[in-house]
């Protein structure tokens, strides 16, 4: 172990020298030695997006009345929690069925993302986040032909850091 430190420490100190003495200077006056030498670096910290789902309905029951209207309103269809180190937001992708649906709204961290195509990519606007809980709802809109009954649940969302 003694070994394996020590090793470390040579390694280190010779990377620590080799970066001193690029661009160094020394200069000798009445005996007197100095170096200077100037080292830049740049540290980058990638954005980190995490989504844990801890709800998410599995069924959608469509009724003769939401035919009617032409869209299922969902109050509480996903819970989520994010964390997130960028002040940018993040990108929210929604995909449905087709069969069942024409568009989707969802509604999250305050904002209504509509999305006409499955795979209709958005923007939230957010800042840092920390194990924000957050919950989605929806407005579902029926396709022309569907019919009342009980599906699975036709909406998947996508998430991605922005830059």
């Amino acid at each position: 172990m003694q070994k394996v430190l020590s090793a470390a420490k040579q390694v280190f100190l010779a990377a620590a020298l080799v970066a001193a003495a690029t661009g160094a200077q020394a200069m000798s006056s009445a005996g007197e030695t100095r170096a200077q030498a100037n080292i830049d670096f740049k540290i980058v910290i990638p954005v980190v997006l995490r989504v844990k789902a801890v709800d998410q309905q599995a069924e959608i029951a469509v009724t003769e009345a939401d035919l009617a209207r032409g869209y299922v309103e969902v109050a509480q269809g996903t819970s989520l929690v994010l964390t997130s180190n960028s002040r940018a937001g993040f990108g929210v992708s929604i995909a449905f069925d087709g069969g069942l649906l024409s568009r989707v709204v969802a509604r999250i961290h305050g904002q209504d993302l509509e999305s006409g195509a499955s795979g209709g990519s958005l923007h939230i606007e957010a800042g840092k986040l920390i194990e924000a809980p957050m919950k989605v709802a929806y407005r579902l809109y029926l396709a022309p032909g569907a019919h009342a009954g009980t599906y699975r649940w036709p909406v998947a969302l996508s998430f991605a850091t922005t830059a």
